[in-house]
């Protein structure tokens, strides 16, 4: 998943399910491809919460699960070692490659 800059902090939930699903597009228009369950389960969420989120009326996501899609999609984001890391480690998948190495977290 490619890198980008550092997102800003604070966006609404319909901003978010808007990037989510253009960042989809934009991978899925090569060979590989990002599915709902991969994503999901790569952030440590089950397929249909993220589903869910994509299909509200008004989305309501939390900031941290927010902020763990949008690392798994390579997006830059302030201190994932604070909250976004540990919520992968403890679901069990926190990958370096994906998520990116983060100093002086174990």
């Amino acid at each position: 998943m490619s890198s980008k800059n550092t997102h800003q902090a604070l966006m609404s939930g319909q901003q978010f399910v808007r990037f989510v699903k253009q960042e989809l597009e934009k991978q899925n228009s090569g060979l590989g491809k990002v599915t709902l369950r991969s994503l999901s389960e790569l952030s440590g969420y089950s397929p249909g919460y993220l589903r869910n989120l994509l299909t509200a009326e008004d989305p309501n996501p939390s900031a941290k699960a927010m902020r763990c899609f949008l690392l798994t999609l390579g997006v830059s984001i302030e201190s994932p070692e604070q909250d976004v890391i540990p919520h992968l480690k403890a679901k069990g998948v926190y990958c370096p490659r994906v998520h990116g190495a983060s100093e002086g977290v174990s």
